[in-house]
């Protein structure tokens, strides 16, 4: 049975966490109007950006810039049959008040690097464990957002 749990907190209106696991849910080419900032926690992924495909797995990460389309599905070579992913949904807004334009370099591509990968599950348990924590949780989103510029180089497959 396929699930998601979304994360929301009032205090933090530009920031969704989408966490889907038992997940064998299909999502076509499809676009957001937010930044969005995965990481795949099991199986294997068909990703697709921008007529690009790769097949990434537990450790990669993908920044999407809004309006680009994308997809990514649970892989038909996937060891277990079983998908677990993050999916961070950043408003534009929002991301302007980190960011100056040129900070972040967006490819699309995915990315192996495991600082990157870990302060994004470090996201999701600050959030799924203290939800009302408006501070800790923008914290750990920022931990993240810091490691976009050392990581814009290494948003590259492999």
């Amino acid at each position: 049975m396929s699930s998601n749990v979304f994360y929301r907190h009032p205090k933090l209106p530009g920031l969704e966490l989408r966490y889907g696991h038992d997940n064998r849910a299909c999502y076509g080419l499809h676009t957001h109007s937010e930044y969005s900032l995965g990481a795949v926690l099991e199986g294997v992924s068909d990703y697709c950006y921008c007529k690009q495909h790769y097949t990434i797995r537990r450790g990669h990460s993908v920044l999407i810039a809004p309006n680009m389309p994308h997809a990514c599905n649970l892989s038909e070579v996937s060891d277990n049959g079983m998908w677990r992913y993050l999916m961070l949904y950043i408003s534009v807004d929002y991301w302007q008040q980190l960011a100056d334009s040129g900070m972040v370099a967006i490819d699309g591509n995915p990315s192996g690097d495991m600082k990157l990968f870990n302060a994004i599950k470090q996201l999701h348990n600050v959030w799924r464990d203290e939800p009302n924590d408006a501070l800790a949780i923008e914290s750990a989103w920022v931990d993240c957002f810091q490691l976009l510029p050392q990581t814009a180089n290494a948003f590259s497959y492999g």
